[in-house]
């Protein structure tokens, strides 16, 4: 499952390092193209993720989510073939179709097979998959980018010729087809042995009851989870150009450098997440999944502002320093939702959780810094700026939600035990 992730993150933020090439091809803005990197995949990543959630409730969720990696492995291959910009926005929607099949049936397989206790760093292993793939995203994007610079248009059998860009995305396509047929020998624990036992499914009324009776809890942890994201998918979807139109570095040079700051402190930040939630849950602190989240929200918010004051290579590590807070909760948020649900119901409240979270930070995330810099600041080149002012508009009410969740959370856990 993580390395179904890491290549899920790896097809999804390669487009950060080809904004120039995409841009200068198909003649587009960076509205434009801050569409490509959160609207178009998550108009549809959002929408099918909810019934795909309910099929994972009652059907094998191997075959669901062999399924899931080869549609977007296939899709990320056909924005290869893309010519223009409708047939890129299209190739991007159909990415996120398959992706929406592997997040809820992965949080519901992992939560059975670990206990309450060990569900965050579970599941916080399965989320270092965000950064890694994020990472080898810049990192192999960035070599590849180099590669093909020199390229003007390379020839392919059938296809006839095409830009560098587009051969980055034949590249990363295909290694998704081979994962597919490795999951497809994986075993669902639901259908064999002691696991056989949670085929029963909860009704819809029962599903309703559960997200009336925990409201409050569900409200605070949704919204600020959302602002979270927001700025998290607005920060990696934008970070590349920062050091590229602010500082002159090129893609293959911010791809090295800024590629392993995000897999190294992304995933440094996930393990201490959920140690600091084990942590607290060793001390006896009720909220310490919230409190957790908290005080990721907070280090996001010092990072991105102290940036702003800082030259290259301090703002790298400033930059690595928010890729650290911003997996803090990553594992911790999924991991509090699975411990308050019932598990037959663990599934649905992933989609409806995932939902929220990649409506708002996935299909605005990319496009409020695109539109901070080109609308509020009037400059395109002031990307770390319009990074700031993102953080501060989202992680203040973040933080605050993530205050206010602390005793509906304590309650709704009690309820589950």
């Amino acid at each position: 499952m993580f390395l179904a992730y890491t290549l899920s993150f790896l097809d999804r933020m390669i487009l950060s390092l080809l904004v120039e090439p995409i841009k200068r091809d198909l003649d587009i803005t960076d509205i434009e193209f801050s569409y490509l990197l959160g609207a178009a995949f998550a108009l549809f990543y959002t929408g099918i993720g909810i019934p795909v959630a309910h099929m994972a409730d009652r059907y094998n969720r191997i075959r669901i989510i062999a399924v899931g990696v080869f549609l977007w492995s296939l899709m990320t291959a056909v924005c290869g073939v893309a010519r223009n910009y409708a047939v890129l926005f299209l190739g991007r929607m159909g990415v996120g179709i398959g992706e929406s099949a592997l997040s809820p049936a992965a949080y519901s397989l992992i939560a059975d097979l670990f206990p309450a206790s060990r569900a965050a760093r579970a599941l916080s292993v399965y989320s270092i998959g965000i950064y890694v793939g994020a990472g080898c995203a810049f990192f192999l994007g960035g070599a590849i980018v180099g590669l093909v610079a020199s390229m003007d248009t390379i020839v392919l059998p059938l296809l006839g010729k095409i830009r560098p860009w587009q051969l980055v995305f034949f590249l990363l396509g295909f290694p998704g087809i081979i994962l597919a047929a490795i999951i497809c020998l994986l075993r669902d624990p639901r259908s064999t042995g002691h696991h056989a036992d949670k085929v029963e499914q909860a009704s819809l009324r029962e599903f309703w009851r559960f997200m009336r009776s925990e409201r409050r809890f569900l409200f605070c942890h949704f919204a600020g989870m959302a602002l979270f994201t927001l700025l998290g998918y607005g920060f990696l979807g934008w970070a590349p150009s920062v050091f590229i139109r602010e500082h002159g570095w090129t893609a293959p040079e911010v791809g090295s450098a800024f590629g392993v700051v995000v897999a190294v402190f992304g995933s440094l930040g996930l393990i201490a997440g959920a140690r600091l939630s084990e942590w607290f849950e060793s001390r006896g602190v009720g909220e310490g999944m919230m409190r957790t989240l908290l005080i990721g929200s907070a280090g996001c918010l010092a990072a991105a502002v102290t940036a702003l004051f800082l030259p290259p290579a301090g703002k790298l590590v400033a930059y690595g320093a928010l890729t650290f807070a911003n997996g803090v909760p990553a594992g911790v948020a999924i991991a509090a939702l699975q411990v308050t649900a019932p598990a037959r119901l663990r599934a649905k409240i992933a989609s409806i959780y995932l939902f929220f979270n990649n409506l708002v930070g996935l299909g605005i995330g990319p496009t409020a810094v695109a539109f901070m810099s080109t609308r509020v600041i009037g400059d395109e080149s002031q990307v770390s700026l319009a990074i700031g002012l993102v953080a501060i508009v989202a992680m203040v009410p973040a933080i605050l939600l993530f205050r206010l969740s602390y005793a509906p959370f304590v309650r709704a856990r009690g309820k589950a035990l």
